[in-house]
């Protein structure tokens, strides 16, 4: 009786596993490739991704770029976010006046409502509203005691009116 030949020496076992293991690779590629272009849709997606790339067209001045974020943003349903950046914007480009008509649109109660109070003080101080801009800061302050941004403020308005020590004072 001869006798059987193990199943790695098996030609028949071995093109039929050659089979099974191509189509086991091929389902793990084509499972990882999914995976790996859901992933990179839902990341990109992101209401923070696209902020900061937003973010990263203002300071290459790609106002285009910047404007198609912010619309991307508002189709999104992140109205306030795009409100923001075009707010940034707008700052970026000496558009004081109009960034605050913009900041002033922003609803939202939380983080992205400090961000638009601090943008909105800087605006306040650009126009040389200087007891709009203090009011601004103070709040900030109270919210946030470290922010730099309102010191920075609070110094720049301490000097416009003479006040050097208190200017120091909020530098320091």
């Amino acid at each position: 009786m001869p006798r059987a030949s193990p199943f790695w020496i098996d030609p028949m076992f071995a093109l039929s596993s050659r089979k099974w293991l191509n189509w086991v690779l091929l389902a793990f590629l084509t499972t990882t490739s999914a995976a790996g272009i859901a992933w990179r849709w839902y990341h990109t997606s992101r209401p923070e991704y696209r902020l900061q790339r937003g973010r990263e067209a203002i300071e290459r001045e790609d106002w285009d770029a910047v404007y198609d974020i912010a619309e991307k943003l508002e189709s999104s349903g992140e109205s306030d976010r795009a409100l923001l950046l075009s707010a940034e914007a707008q700052i970026r480009q000496q558009q004081y006046s109009r960034a605050l008509n913009t900041l002033n649109l922003v609803s939202d109660q939380g983080p992205i409502r400090f961000q638009a109070a601090v943008l909105s003080a800087r605006c306040l101080l650009e126009l040389k509203l200087l007891r709009e801009a203090n009011a601004a800061y103070q709040w900030i302050l109270e919210q946030e005691p470290e922010n730099i941004d309102a010191h920075r403020g609070l110094a720049a308005i301490a000097y416009d009116l003479g006040q050097m020590a208190r200017a120091v004072e909020h530098l320091q």
